[in-house]
């Protein structure tokens, strides 16, 4: 992947997301409100392996 920046991580990351979505609603189906909760749970992950990052440099 050629990096442009924010934008094309940005673009790549919103790609990515489309494509991973699109095969697990081949297996499963979440309701709508599911979906408006996935970047407040990305959120959380980067936080999350922030925090272990930051605690394993102690």
């Amino acid at each position: 992947m050629e990096r442009e920046g924010i934008k094309g991580l940005d673009e790549y990351a919103a790609k990515f997301m489309r494509e991973f979505i699109k095969g697990y609603e081949t297996e499963n189906i979440l309701a709508p409100v599911e979906y408006e909760t996935i970047p407040l749970f990305l959120k959380l992950r980067d936080l999350t392996l922030y925090n272990f990052f930051i605690k394993s440099m102690i």
